[in-house]
């Protein structure tokens, strides 16, 4: 099991417009792709930031997960209408993470 770790820094005043866009479409694409979500979160202390964290079977899954979801027509649509007003990222992250050998659960 893999881990990845997407960290995105969002225009000021747009989050609203990214929530929107994953309630309204990306959380269904993402699983109807093989995206197994571990959770979503927002920073307390007001940064422009979301971040969430996927699990992936292995390299081979995430790469074929990711590259039928940007390939999606039903993606490109809803990304399209949710920037009609303008981007909504400034920056996107990702980091590919598998736990430290010393770390026990």
């Amino acid at each position: 099991m893999i881990y990845e770790l997407r960290v995105y820094s969002v225009v000021p005043n747009r989050r609203k417009a990214l929530y929107d866009r994953f309630a309204n479409g990306a959380i269904a694409l993402l699983k109807k792709h093989g995206f197994q979500i571990v959770d979503m979160w927002e920073p307390t202390d007001g940064q422009e930031k979301f971040i969430y964290l996927l699990a992936w079977e292995d390299a081979n899954a995430r790469e074929k997960g990711w590259h039928d979801f940007r390939f999606d027509p039903d993606w490109q649509k809803l990304k399209t209408e949710s920037e009609a007003e303008g981007m909504i990222l400034t920056k996107m992250e990702h980091y590919l993470l598998h736990s430290a050998p010393f770390f026990q659960k």
